[in-house]
């Protein structure tokens, strides 16, 4: 918990960070999930060279979030989340089985996703929804930004204090 919690404060402010850092934190994010939901939340993770990507920090965690809020989670009904790349695009789905009582959301994650990415790149953040799935899109972003405002590959969580 405490890496999640570190991770927030050194790097959620950031405009980018190298992927794969943000994937180290998905896996310690995932890891406490797997501690309240056990085997009913299933999470998988298969990018090629992250290392040549930046993404806005906090962004899949923020997905990862809103999948647990909206939709049921039970042994009867596994969660599945999928984080893959697709192109140019880092996608993050998971399987719709919303919860019944009324867990209103106002979409302001998500909207202050969209507008986040937009300030990026001048590929856009795309959501799709069915009945059976909810995907968004993530724009790969393979420049940095702002050496200040980045990470590279070579940092840790691990390592800093």
């Amino acid at each position: 918990m405490a890496k999640v919690y570190r991770y927030v404060l050194e790097h959620g402010k950031k405009e980018t960070i190298n992927l794969n850092l943000e994937l180290e934190f998905i896996s310690s994010y995932i890891f406490l999930l797997k501690i309240r939901f056990e085997e009913n939340i299933q999470v998988s993770i298969d990018i090629a060279d992250a290392e040549k990507f930046h993404t806005a920090p906090v962004s899949l965690q923020l997905l990862i979030e809103n999948a647990v809020k909206h939709n049921v989670i039970s042994t009867a009904a596994p969660l599945i989340i999928q984080i893959y790349q697709e192109g140019e695009y880092i996608v993050i789905k998971n399987n719709v089985q919303r919860r019944l009582e009324s867990n209103s959301s106002t979409g302001l994650g998500l909207n202050n996703l969209i507008s986040r990415y937009s300030f990026l790149t001048n590929n856009p953040v795309r959501i799709e929804k069915n009945n059976l799935f909810f995907t968004v899109y993530i724009p790969l972003i393979s420049e940095h930004i702002n050496n200040n405002k980045t990470l590279t590959s070579h940092e840790s969580i691990d390592n800093r204090r």
